[in-house]
């Protein structure tokens, strides 16, 4: 340990005392550090923001979970008997069970009449629960959203979309959407105080939202639906499986009583599409690494060269073979990691820097992110570039013949 500990720093005071020699040595690393880091935060910010737009603006990240009310006999679709009706109790256990992964809503829709002051119109009725608020796309023009105490106590208030409103109030100018918030209105036989006017796209098929436990709410409702929003678009294919156990162990014919429906296949392409980035950007910035490496193997040979007496001073006087090459295998690895870590701080630097150019000229919100696997992989690139380029230099010094290093000039 001792011979060990005389050599470890043998080599440390070598590094320091030739400081440009040092510098050299890791500069071609720094550069291939800073890049690679810099693609990293880089690609890790684009994940993030893919993840954002895909729990925002697509439905990948959801998972539908509906009753099968027919059987398939003989290529003949039947009514199940003993189809299962979804209801609280279910919403709550799902709901436990993804706690921190997911969001779970439960909803039911019927087509409803909606009557305002003598003027009526037709529309889809959705009954939700709390959560409902977080996957609806379209913004309030008129009111607020119902507060989750609201939404979770039943309270009779309603969202109409706007088309909706807009057939209530006329179109004789005599008023705006905007009259009805507050107001009071027939949706079939509920009578409920309009909270928010939204501007819900025809495709949701939704004309008026209320409390899914609102009484008679869901009276003569088609069977009621869960959906279960992910919060990591890559966990959605191993949710579907947990959903299915969950179905196993609660109900008599387990996953068969459910159909769970997701767009797997949109959502295998989202994450081949993020593997692929972070691989191909990987392998090029790799060789900037590589070149780095190469540039220290270099310096380190020309080091052997130079160091050739004292080399073989050190092996007349005692010294082992493999005494001389973790010496030099110490410092391929310190100035590996002093390059690396160098790069690193440049590279956040760097990309930290040019985030709001990217930014202003792209006109995204987009923000760049290192995560720990990448400071990991980092860290394994320092390792890897010390051990794989100062091995070949470090044998090169071992295999010196004392007699023949002394006497070299």
């Amino acid at each position: 340990m001792s011979i060990h500990f005389s050599l470890a720093r043998t080599a440390f005071e070598t590094l320091r005392s030739n400081p440009m020699h040092t510098f050299m040595s890791i500069l071609g690393l720094v550069i291939g550090v800073a890049a690679l880091v810099g693609v990293l935060s880089l690609a890790d910010g684009m994940e993030d923001y893919a993840r954002e737009q895909i729990a925002t603006t697509t439905d990948l990240n959801m998972i539908s979970v509906t009753s099968v009310t027919r059987d398939v006999v003989d290529d003949v679709a039947v009514p199940r008997n003993d189809a299962v009706r979804l209801g609280t109790a279910d919403w709550l256990s799902l709901a436990s069970q993804l706690a921190g992964r997911a969001r779970v809503v439960m909803s039911a829709r019927r087509g409803v009449r909606i009557l305002s002051e003598g003027r009526e119109t037709a529309a889809f009725m959705t009954a939700a629960t709390p959560e409902m608020a977080g996957l609806l796309q379209g913004d309030i023009l008129a009111g607020r959203w119902p507060s989750r105490e609201e939404m979770a106590q039943g309270a009779p208030v309603a969202v109409l979309a706007e088309r909706v409103a807009r057939h209530l109030v006329g179109t004789d100018g005599s008023g705006g959407v905007q009259d009805l918030i507050g107001k009071e209105v027939m949706v079939d036989s509920l009578r409920v105080v309009v909270r928010a006017i939204a501007d819900i796209p025809s495709g949701a098929r939704m004309g008026a939202l209320v409390p899914f436990h609102l009484p008679g709410a869901v009276l003569g409702s088609a069977y009621p639906t869960m959906v279960a929003v992910a919060d990591r678009v890559e966990e959605v294919p191993s949710m579907v499986e947990e959903i299915g156990r969950w179905a196993d162990e609660r109900y008599e014919r387990g996953r068969n009583t459910l159909t769970i429906a997701t767009n797997r296949g949109r959502v295998e392409q989202a994450e081949k599409g993020v593997r692929l980035f972070k691989v191909i950007m990987g392998l090029i910035t790799g060789i900037s690494v590589i070149v780095g490496g190469v540039g220290i193997m270099n310096v380190l040979m020309m080091s052997v060269s130079e160091r050739t007496r004292e080399i073989g001073v050190r092996k007349a006087t005692g010294a082992r073979r493999r005494d001389i090459v973790f010496q030099f295998m110490v410092e391929a690895v310190v100035i590996s990691a002093a390059g690396s870590m160098v790069g690193l701080l440049l590279g956040l630097v760097s990309v930290y820097g040019i985030t709001p150019l990217i930014s202003a000229l792209t006109d995204v919100p987009f923000q760049a992110g290192f995560s720990w696997g990448s400071f990991g992989v980092v860290v394994a690139v320092a390792a890897a570039t010390g051990v794989v380029f100062g091995t070949y230099p470090a044998w090169r010094a071992s295999r010196l013949r004392p007699v023949d290093a002394i006497r070299h000039e």
